[in-house]
Formats: structure tokens, sequence, C-alpha cells
């Protein structure tokens, strides 16, 4: 608007000057490792879609089940690498050598372009890989968002928690379970424990962001939110 008012002769409204956005400090909301370990662990058949859901019509089961695993695999790898969704749904396999992930990142310092990062991977990472499964399947960010809360809900993570934001000029509240897990505001972070606290990070074992060949691995953990 300032812009176009200012240096494109555009129009010549300054109601904009008037609005103010408030800052507001966000809720920390987190998966732990436990309840990371919990979604691993999960299978999701056929005969748990059944019991989870209301459509029983054998087609639509299939391609539930079918559709909720892919969620679940891409929102682990993006979990245990600190990745964001638009980063981890765009790993293919030539992203993948041995046992590290190298990624263009799709956001970055707005003061310089975003090079590229090389994550340890963590030994979940590796189990779901050597299970068979292609990183590189398509999905939207809106069915990762979308079926990360049922795959948590399957798990057993369903306990409420309340986060207070500002929508339309008033706070408000809002339930785990109505909070997105998988969108673009945030990272996904590995090494928080059951009482949220940040554990030690090692390369070997937990998600971090860096570069190995300078040796700057650096800690990405932020919050993460409940599904």
């Amino acid at each position: 608007m300032k812009a176009a008012r200012e240096k494109y002769k555009l129009h010549d409204n300054a109601d904009y000057e008037k609005f103010h956005v408030e800052a507001e400090t966000a809720d920390t909301i987190y998966l732990t490792i436990d309840e990371l370990e919990r979604i691993h662990r999960l299978v999701i058949d056929e005969p748990l879609a059944r019991e989870m859901t209301r459509d029983t019509r054998e087609h639509n089961i299939a391609r539930k089940v079918a559709s909720l695993n892919i969620v679940k695999n891409k929102f682990l790898i993006g979990a245990y690498c600190a990745m964001r969704v638009s980063d981890y749904n765009r790993i293919t396999n030539m992203n993948i050598k041995g046992n590290t992930i190298t990624i263009m990142p799709a956001k970055g310092s707005s003061l310089r372009k975003p090079a590229p990062v090389t994550i340890p991977m963590h030994r979940v990472v590796r189990e779901i890989l050597d299970s068979g499964f292609d990183p590189a399947c398509k999905i939207s960010v809106q069915k990762i968002n979308e079926h990360i809360k049922e795959v948590c809900r399957y798990a057993g993570i369903n306990d409420m928690v309340t986060v207070y934001r500002t929508e339309g000029g008033e706070a408000g509240g809002a339930r785990g379970g109505e909070v997105a897990a998988g969108d673009d505001s945030h990272g996904a972070p590995v090494g928080r424990d059951e009482h949220g606290q940040v554990r030690d990070a090692d390369p070997a074992n937990h998600g971090v962001h860096g570069s190995l060949e300078k040796g700057d691995v650096r800690e990405v953990y932020q919050g993460y939110r409940r599904g």
C-alpha cells in the first residue's frame, strides 16, 4: 500500500497508516519423543480404519488407509529431521545419500538466498525408508493437515490442550485437536521430553539443520502443534 501510494502514485488513500498489528506470544505446543514413537509404532490397517471411521465402504477404506500411512510417514520424516512441510513434502530419493538428507529449503532468511542443508538421518527415518516407503509419493499439504490429526487420534494422542490466539481483534481459545498439525507456519522438532525440556542434540540421533561439511550443525527445535 505504501509503495503503491508514495512510489507509484496509484492511490492517495493513507488509511493504512492507522492500521497496527499487535505482537502476540505464541503458545508452545509440541509432540514429545514418546508421542512421536507412538505414532511410528502405530499400525494403520483396514480393521483400524473401519473402527475409527463412519464410512466403511471397501474402496474408501482402502484409499483412506493408504493416504493415512503416507501422511504418517511423511510427517515423521519431517519431525525427526526438523523440516517444514514445504520441505519434507518435496523429498525424493535424489535428496537421500547414505544416512543424510540434503535439500534446498523452500523458505530462508530474508537477508540471503537459502542454501542447501544436509540433515543427519534419525534411526526412525532410516526404518521408514528401509520399509520401502517412497518419500516422493504425492499428497497435498491440505491432506497432510487433515490426516495427521486423524493419525494422532488413532495413536491415542487426543488430550485437550488450550491454545490462545487472537482472531478478528479478539482473544480466544482453541483446543489441541483444532490446531493444525502439519501446516507451514512452523518447523517440526525432535528433542523435547515428556516435561517439555529440549534434550541435548546428537547429530546421529536427533533432527538438526546445518552443514556437516562445515561442521556448524545447529539445533532447530520449534514447538510442534499437537494433533
